[in-house]
């Protein structure tokens, strides 16, 4: 109409920080761990069952974390927990391979919750040195905000043929909820 004038937009970019900076998990924080075990050798009658024994993977606390306490984020901060990758590689000796291993199984627990598969996979085969498994993509916020979560890796197979050093290595996606994303930031 006549008389009136046109509003123009303002730029309103600098309130973004504001607005969102205390709103919904803005930022996740990667944790990676990893861990080796050696597995013995025996003769081609010996079955691999049971834990692997990976036991810098077997209790893992992710509240107390560096990389949590380096976002300034707390337990009650921490909103969706996921495994983004797992995998399994031979280190020791040169030349060895993953073919002793039929199935491995990862499986996490806590006090108090049901052990639950996290991953797992049966890619073994002559030649075949390392392996990403295949993520079940549960949320382990439960587990991680307990007062301990293990992870254990389950295998079956033969025995291998040498003593062979494995290295497991798992990274996961910790969220952190408005609360702690506005305790980061004033920090």
């Amino acid at each position: 109409e006549r008389g009136r004038r046109a509003v123009k937009p303002r730029s309103v970019w600098w309130l973004a920080p504001f607005l969102l900076a205390c709103g919904g998990s803005l930022f996740t924080v990667e944790i990676e761990r990893s861990s080796e075990a050696v597995i013995a050798k025996g003769n081609i009658l010996d079955v691999l069952l049971g834990d692997l024994g990976f036991g810098e993977l077997s209790d893992l606390d992710i509240t107390t974390s560096e990389e949590i306490q380096n976002a300034g984020a707390e337990p009650g901060d921490i909103d969706g927990v996921f495994v983004q990758r797992m995998s399994l590689s031979v280190v020791d000796p040169p030349g060895a391979d993953l073919a002793f291993i039929d199935r491995i199984d990862v499986f996490v627990e806590a006090p108090d919750l049901a052990r639950v598969l996290i991953a797992s996979s049966d890619a073994f085969g002559d030649g075949v040195t390392a392996v990403d498994l295949e993520l079940e993509g549960l949320d382990l916020t439960e587990y991680a905000v307990s007062t301990s979560m293990t992870v254990s890796l389950s295998a079956t197979g033969r025995r291998p043929s040498v003593d062979t050093r494995l290295l497991a290595e798992i990274v996961l996606d910790v969220g952190v909820t408005r609360e702690g994303a506005c305790k980061a930031a004033r920090s």
